[in-house]
This record gives C-alpha cells, structure tokens and sequence, in this order.
C-alpha cells in the first residue's frame, strides 16, 4: 500500500525542499507549464493556446500541438 507523502513541515523540518506535486500542477516546470503533446516548456502567457481537460489547464508551444490534444486526449495523458 502507497505511503502518503509527508507533509511540508516535516520536509522543512528535515531541511528538504518542498516538492508538492498534484493532479492541477502535474504538468507544471518552475512557473512554466510543459505541453503535454511535444514536452516543451511553455509561458502561459505566451502559448499558442490552452484547453481545460478534466479541470486542469493545458497550455500549447503551437496550434498543432492544441489540435493534436483535442482530436485524443488521451493519448497525452501518460506525459503530463
């Protein structure tokens, strides 16, 4: 059986840093978002587009990216 992970203060306390990682920020890199088509780090506010799947926001490097995701989304899900 999976072992939560330990909480903020307890990796604080033991000097780690804290690394939360949740179904809404999976496919979060430092501030940037990653495209779940191709890998690339994109700046939110300046992605070709963006889709909201399942309650989490997805950002796009390009439009191909975009529609690659909206005809199977599916099919990028074990990337993010």
């Amino acid at each position: 059986k999976p072992q939560p992970l330990p909480s903020a203060e307890v990796n604080r306390a033991r000097g780690e840093p804290k690394v939360e990682i949740g179904a809404s920020d999976r496919n979060e890199v430092a501030g940037k978002r990653r495209d779940p088509v191709c890998g690339m780090e994109v700046d939110p506010a300046a992605a070709a587009g963006s889709i909201v799947h399942e309650g989490t926001t997805y950002y796009f490097c390009s439009k191909g990216c975009l529609k690659a995701f909206q005809a199977d989304p599916s099919a990028y899900m074990t990337k993010v």
